[in-house]
């Protein structure tokens, strides 16, 4: 059973799907560890799918119900603000010049607005799971491809 399908048939339009996901990148010593645009790239295609993606708890948090074009620069800006504040960095020295950076960033999103996730989103996805009012569900647990 798909990832989609799973979220569809078990959960209400109103719980929240929590993906969890690591980014990888190099950055010089000079640089401070911070999020970097593919992360960025990642949550604008989680956060901006569905009919009410402002209203996803990521979002929510970020901009208490503002109206912000989802991908405008402003959006940008304030969900690398509090990825920065919830996100983990792990870094790891490389060589001289370089960083290996590691960011592990947590998404949350309404189950309503998954519903229109395309399975390839899920892929390289640490963690996938269900907040209810019942408690916190996995959906499934770190895979490379999420399509099956």
């Amino acid at each position: 059973m798909k990832i989609v399908d799973k979220i569809t048939a078990l959960f209400g339009p109103l719980d929240v799907v929590v993906i969890e996901r690591d980014f990888e990148t190099l950055i010089n010593k000079t640089d401070e560890p911070d999020i970097f645009p593919e992360c960025l790239d990642y949550a604008q295609e989680i956060l901006g799918v569905g009919e009410y993606a402002e209203r996803n708890p990521t979002c929510w948090k970020t901009f208490q119900g503002q109206p912000i074009e989802i991908g405008s620069e402003e959006w940008r800006h304030g969900i690398a603000n509090i990825l920065r504040l919830t996100s983990t960095h792990k870094v790891s020295e490389l060589d001289n010049e370089r960083y290996h950076l590691q960011v592990g960033i947590t998404l949350e999103v309404l189950v309503i607005n998954a519903k229109q996730l395309p399975a390839s989103s899920f892929n390289g996805a640490k963690c996938i799971s269900v907040q209810t009012p019942f408690g916190k569900f996995p959906v499934v647990g770190e895979q490379k491809d999420h399509t099956a």
